[in-house]
């Protein structure tokens, strides 16, 4: 895009989509398929809280999967860290160690 002075202008970045992956401790396969739907409305819960679009929640017994929108106005790296330690601050069950 050329400006007045015959430079060229770079486009402001309008939001940021990511791809973030928390998985088990040690890839453990402890997310069966009935605890699945709680922890996915549980990080739509988180994200709202946050401010954060969440475009899809997924993931296996391991992992989950998140398909995040964080505004150009909010700092990406401390809402991952926050999404992070939410996550990691909720024991679903007792042996259940969720991040490494």
């Amino acid at each position: 895009m050329p400006s007045a002075g015959g430079a060229t202008r770079v486009p402001h970045i309008r939001s940021n989509v990511i791809h973030v992956v928390f998985s088990t401790k040690d890839r453990r396969k402890l997310m069966s398929g009935e605890f699945q739907p709680r922890i996915w409305a549980d990080a739509v819960g988180i994200c709202r809280k946050f401010d954060i679009l969440l475009h899809t929640v997924g993931g296996r017994e391991d992992d989950i999967h998140l398909l995040l929108q964080i505004p150009p106005t909010l700092v990406m790296a401390w809402r991952l860290a926050t999404l992070y330690w939410t996550f990691k601050e909720r024991q679903y069950f007792p042996e259940y160690s969720w991040l490494k």
